[in-house]
């Protein structure tokens, strides 16, 4: 029989190999991808002289390298996909072989001495505890035909980057090595692999910083060294090919993505002469000086991403000329100056804009109109006060909103509740916004509300849909909390209404938080009893009730909040002794129950199940007796006061004596956590949403 195949499928079998070349001259695709075969590799197949593509994905745990002959000239992929291979010796030998079926043919006879030493090299950074590659001497080699390597997600395959890169890679075109263990810096030779159109080096481990020699790769499209250890700066000068056509560096790149390093210095002036870039990500690294206004000229950009750096001086005007832009975020820098309308003139297809946590100022006319209808607009920190910004009613697509600390005054105008109704979060905490609230609170389904630190006042708002988040803290409401908040906020994991002047009781609803993590109903006028259905809300993690007028025995079914870490009792009018229950909150990292009128003795059991707590506040109590010598066993303890009690025969032992804070520094500890909580919060919706707007 005779047959011309060229594509050979055996995927998902066992057992041993048995081939012949008998009739596969032709075969071009091999596909052995999730297999459990054993042995070593057929001789035969060094016969399949028109082999384009390899693909060995997964699991292919071939050990043995001695019967591999050539495959020809035209193997140019390379596929070693090992993720559930089950050990990692085998992760690593398959890898190996995966190479050597590209590397190690019979034969020199395309060998160039460039590329010999370089492989002489790579083979010294491999890990081969078993030396089975310890027959090669560096007499062979294969390099030039080899054009697509992807080794993506073989977090235990480790390589030196100078002795990866060293030789020329001359026909490379796609290279992933993404979560790849690499380490060392990349080598001035990669300016070499002219061919190269896509690196991928994601989360790989490699150091130091960028070669000036890359710009000289004149087809490259896609470069990417997010989430490294770049500590260097940037080169200040690119190197340029003579044989590109152009007279600037990579002239074909549309992607740089460095964000997530260490990278320090100031952006270079080549930014601006990377004509064909279309995204462009530095976030989250060291760097400082001026945005250079170059970068205004770079007309196909659709991403522009320099947050969480250093970076100073004012905002370039140049970038209102960017007509194809997209997502910008300059956020979490130290820039500052006037934005105005120049700086968004010819934006009308901005999507994402975010200035937050800078010091500028938005100077634009009254009745300005903008370009553009953006869904996420972050300008927390900016000053565009001292009235609501009017300009805000035309934007009818915004989803997230910050405009927290912006420096406005008065009331929320009511077509701005027309727009609340659509956005999914939205913070206008830290003005000076009076008046009061509509009710109900016009919001969307999971909606974030942050309306904190404001002059508000009237009752409390329900909202007209259940909210995941609502932060009222720090106004001036009054009146009694709703019967039925917790109907309204059964999927709230966050509500605070601290530091207003509430009155009443705590209404018996707020058990029907059924995912609540957070209470805070401090720093209010509540009086009764603390309701014993906030033991349903069992993933409760801080409950704060301090200073208030509430009275009676705390229940005991607070014993069966599981995940509770935080507990805050303190200034109330609180009676009885401390539940037995208390044994089971083995998460507690603070309990404060000081002033009070507590009394009793200190069980024994205080000192011996809680492994995590570190502020332990009994205060101004009637408890008396003896301290229990097992506080000594409190190994996380950093603040304990147990001042104005009727304790007698006071022995505090030693290790509780040696408290390495005050009360007031750890207590403003807790204060500044919960009160960062909801920012986090906010972030990462703000993440989730430029991770939903990306445009790849």
């Amino acid at each position: 029989m005779s047959f011309s195949l060229t594509t050979f499928i055996a995927a998902e079998n066992q057992g041993d190999f048995i081939a012949t070349s008998d009739g596969l001259s032709s075969l071009q695709v091999l596909d052995l991808a999730e297999n459990d075969f054993r042995g070593n590799i057929p001789s035969a197949f060094g016969k399949f002289n028109a082999m384009a593509e390899v693909q060995m994905d997964k699991h292919f745990p071939f050990l043995g390298f001695d019967s591999w002959s050539s495959y020809g000239d035209s193997l140019v992929n390379l596929r070693g996909q090992l993720k559930k291979t089950s050990s990692v010796i085998r992760i690593m030998l398959s890898i190996i072989f995966l190479l050597m079926v590209i590397l190690l043919p019979e034969g020199d006879a395309y060998c160039l001495e460039s590329d010999r030493r370089a492989l002489v090299d790579f083979k010294s950074g491999l890990d081969d505890p078993k030396d089975r590659l310890a027959s090669w001497k560096g007499e062979s080699c294969w390099l030039q035909n080899l054009r697509s390597v992807d080794l993506v997600g073989n977090v235990n395959l480790t390589a030196n980057c100078s002795q990866l890169f060293a030789g020329s890679w001359r026909m490379a075109e796609y290279i992933n090595l993404e979560i790849v263990q690499l380490h060392g810096e990349l080598p001035a030779t990669i300016g070499n692999m002219t061919s190269l159109r896509f690196l991928q080096l994601f989360g790989s481990g490699v150091e130091g910083g960028l070669p000036s020699s890359i710009g000289k790769l004149c087809d490259l499209i896609f470069l990417e060294l997010a989430t490294n250890n770049l500590t260097k700066s940037l080169p200040r000068f690119l190197e340029v090919a003579d044989n590109c056509g152009a007279n600037s560096p990579l002239p074909s790149l549309r992607y740089l993505k460095l964000q997530n390093n260490k990278i320090v210095g100031e952006l270079p002036h080549w930014l601006g002469q990377l004509r064909s870039l279309v995204k462009l990500d530095l976030g989250n690294n060291l760097l400082h000086g001026p945005i250079p206004a170059s970068l205004g000229t770079l007309l196909h950009l659709l991403q522009l991403r320099l947050q969480g750096n250093k970076l100073n001086g004012s905002l370039p005007d140049s970038l209102g000329q960017l007509s194809e832009l997209l997502d910008i975020d300059v956020s979490s820098n130290n820039l500052t100056g006037i934005i105005a309308e120049v700086h968004f003139s010819k934006l009308s297809k901005l999507l994402t804009l975010v200035l937050s946590s800078n010091s500028f100022i938005l100077n634009v006319s009254s009745n300005w109109v903008p370009p553009f209808q953006v869904g996420v607009l972050y300008l927390g920190s900016c000053r565009l006060g001292p009235s609501f910004p009017y300009w805000l009613k035309s934007q009818r697509a915004v989803d997230y909103l910050d405009l927290s600390n912006a420096s406005i005054l008065g009331p929320i105008p009511n077509w701005f509740w027309d727009l609340s109704g659509s956005m999914t979060y939205f913070n206008l905490s830290f003005n000076q916004l009076q008046g009061q609230l509509p009710n109900p609170l016009n919001v969307s389904t999971n909606a974030h509300i942050d309306l904190s630190s404001n002059i508000l006042k009237g009752s409390i708002p329900l909202p007209s849909f259940p909210l995941p988040v609502l932060a009222l803290s720090n106004n001036e409401f009054s009146g009694p909390i709703p019967e039925n908040i917790g109907e309204y906020l059964g999927i709230s994991s966050f509500l605070s209404l601290s530091g207003n002047q509430l009155s009443g009781s705590i209404p018996e609803s707020v058990g029907r938080m059924s995912s609540v993590g957070v209470i805070d109903l401090s720093r209010n006028n509540l009086a009764g009893r603390i309701p014993s259905s906030i033991a349903n809300s069992s993933t409760l993690q801080v409950l704060d009730l301090q200073n208030n007028n509430l009275s009676g025995e705390i229940p005991s079914s607070l014993g069966d909040l599981y995940n509770l870490r935080s507990l805050h009792l303190s200034n109330n009018k609180i009676s009885g002794e401390i539940p037995l229950s208390f044994m089971s909150l083995l998460s507690l990292e603070t309990l404060d129950l000081g002033n009070n009128c507590l009394t009793g003795t200190l069980p024994p059991w205080l000192g011996d199940g809680f492994p995590y707590l570190r502020i332990l506040s009994l205060r101004s109590n009637r408890f008396s007796g003896e301290l229990p010598s097992s506080l000594s066993k409190l190994s996380s303890l950093q603040v304990l006061d147990l001042a104005e009690n009727d304790f007698n025969g006071i022995s505090v032992p030693y290790t509780v004596i040696a408290i390495r804070k005050s009360w007031w520094d750890a207590y403003m500890d807790y204060v500044d956590k919960t009160a960062d909580r909801l920012s986090y919060l906010g972030y990462k919706v703000a993440r989730r949403c430029r991770n939903n707007l990306k445009h790849n």
